[in-house]
């Protein structure tokens, strides 16, 4: 028996079936219909040819961490400890749901803002949580007052979606604030 009786087909496998029946372009996930960079081919047939496949330690490869430490100081002139606040993951998805799971315990409440990804809900309820969902404004905008209004005592996260998916609307800074 599934530990998620409630969660059925995804909106991505709708629109992407949808997609194929009508031969129409599916903008449902990421499809790229580009060729990759050579230089990203040649670096990655050296990797592969230096016969490296040994496990990385749990938060990612040393080196890519610092790279990613790097980067994110260079862009946003943010220092980061690469060693403890950068955690390198198989992609978003699998990112968020390792977070939730280490974050919300059982009785948690996580505040949820709609539209949002159905990948929420189900990482929500295995770790005992309990997604409470909270609508954006018609502009796609974090209405300040309905949020308040739904946060509690049990509240133990709240998800935000910058630049939100799947209307693309990018917050204000004071909405951060």
């Amino acid at each position: 028996m599934s530990k998620l009786p409630a969660v059925g087909t995804t909106i991505f496998s709708v629109m992407s079936k949808l997609a194929i029946e009508h031969n129409a372009l599916n903008l449902s996930q990421g499809f790229p219909n580009f060729p990759i960079d050579p230089t990203l081919k040649k670096i990655y047939q050296e990797t592969i040819d230096l016969d490296v496949h040994q496990y990385a330690p749990m938060p990612g490869n040393q080196k890519l961490l610092s790279q990613i430490g790097q980067l994110i100081q260079r862009q946003y002139q943010r220092i980061v400890n690469f060693a403890s606040e950068i955690l390198i993951t198989a992609g978003a998805t699998q990112g968020i749901f390792s977070v939730i799971q280490a974050l919300v315990e059982l009785g948690d409440e996580v505040a949820v803002l709609d539209p949002c990804y159905d990948c929420y809900d189900p990482a929500i309820v295995l770790s005992g949580g309990k997604p409470i969902h909270i609508s954006l404004t018609d502009d796609y905008l974090p209405d300040w007052q309905k949020i308040n209004d739904s946060i509690s005592e049990k509240t133990k996260m709240l998800i935000i979606n910058n630049p939100h998916n799947p209307s693309g609307r990018i917050w204000q800074e004071s909405d951060f604030q």
